[in-house]
């Protein structure tokens, strides 16, 4: 028997969604682990018939630990204020935000 091979995938910037975690939900980690596998298969096919069985993937959520300094610049920006253009204004924030948080959060209690 073989060692399982360790995949941890981190969701991207903005807002995580519950699907990002979620095995049942289309979007399981970004739909990324099929295609994964499928080119591990291939790469290995000759070396081991079922290469992609051998891979075991786990979500990294780190969106709880920089959810909160992000509402909090959100509130004191007063970005609830500025009009939204087919939702560009909560995208860039929640992008950007993604950065600005860290410093907020390093060497914090809410990590």
């Amino acid at each position: 028997m073989t060692q399982k091979i360790a995949i941890a995938v981190i969701h991207g910037i903005g807002k995580a969604r519950d699907e990002f975690a979620d095995p049942q939900a289309r979007k399981y980690l970004s739909g990324i682990s099929p295609r994964i596998r499928k080119a591990f298969s291939k790469e290995l096919k000759d070396i081991l018939p079922n290469a992609g069985g051998e891979l075991v993937f786990k979500p990294v959520c780190w969106a709880n630990v920089v959810q909160r300094p992000q509402d909090e610049l959100y509130e004191r920006l007063g970005i609830k204020k500025f009009s939204q253009f087919f939702g560009l204004r909560d995208f860039v924030f929640h992008s950007f935000a993604d950065s600005v948080a860290y410093p907020l959060t390093t060497g914090d209690s809410h990590i």
